[in-house]
């Protein structure tokens, strides 16, 4: 998730779309590995690597998901993980509220992650699925049920990974169709308002019913603009 903290870090809607795009593909490729590893284990009944090697051949259609998920667990193109990152990437690397250097090197660190996650989800599954048999499996390949719960998953992932507006609209939407603050009624507003911070600011501002504030010109020069709370 420290994808995620990078793209709120940018100051961009670029990033914070990575960043939602993110949360969302996170959630759904680690459900859908986890149920592969709950399916995995119902057959094998073991939790050592070394121990399930040769998998592949006795369990084909639960390697195809498993690889599948894999895939896009190291973000490959055309799934949600490859389109969230990039766009982090993007947002971050191009927001300008941080120096080029800064930049440059926190898009280096960060990229050691994309390295990373290839060497050991390829190595797991070299570990668990390929090699020689080993193990004599309690049961039969993933059920049409392990089937459609993991496919109700992936194909999410790979929607978003091809159109990814299919999440990013309703983020939009969401946000476009929150209420204005001056909407909402009173017993929602903040007990105390906040005093404006130069002499510029609007007199007409509404303030709460309950508290409010007498601006008064002091009279020592450069001073500026003093506040004295009053009841209505």
């Amino acid at each position: 998730m420290g994808f995620v903290l990078l793209g709120i870090a940018a100051y961009n809607s670029l990033g914070l779309s990575g960043a939602m795009l993110q949360m969302v593909s996170h959630g759904l490729i680690a459900a859908a590995l986890f149920f592969l590893c709950g399916v995995a284990y119902d057959r094998t009944h073991t939790l050592k690597m070394e121990k399930m090697s040769g998998l592949a051949k006795q369990m084909p259609i639960a390697f195809a998901l498993f690889t599948a998920a894999s895939m896009a667990s190291l973000a490959l193109p055309g799934m949600s993980g490859f389109v969230s990152e990039l766009a982090i990437f993007v947002g971050f690397a191009t927001d300008t509220a941080y120096s080029y250097g800064f930049r440059v090197v926190v898009v280096l660190l960060a990229a050691v992650g994309l390295v990373l996650t290839p060497m050991y989800m390829l190595s797991m599954l070299r570990r668990v699925f390929y090699g020689e048999k080993q193990l004599k499996l309690d049961g039969f390949d993933a059920s049409p049920r392990e089937v459609f719960i993991t496919l109700c998953l992936l194909v999410p992932v790979i929607g978003i990974g091809v159109y990814p507006k299919l999440a990013m609209n309703l983020h939009d939407v969401k946000t476009e169709r929150s209420p204005p603050v001056s909407s909402l009624p009173y017993r929602f507003w903040p007990s105390v308002s906040r005093a404006p911070c130069s002499p510029s600011s609007s007199p007409h501002r509404v303030l709460p019913k309950r508290i409010s504030s007498r601006w008064i010109k002091s009279e020592s020069p450069g001073s500026g603009w003093n506040s004295a709370p009053s009841l209505d």
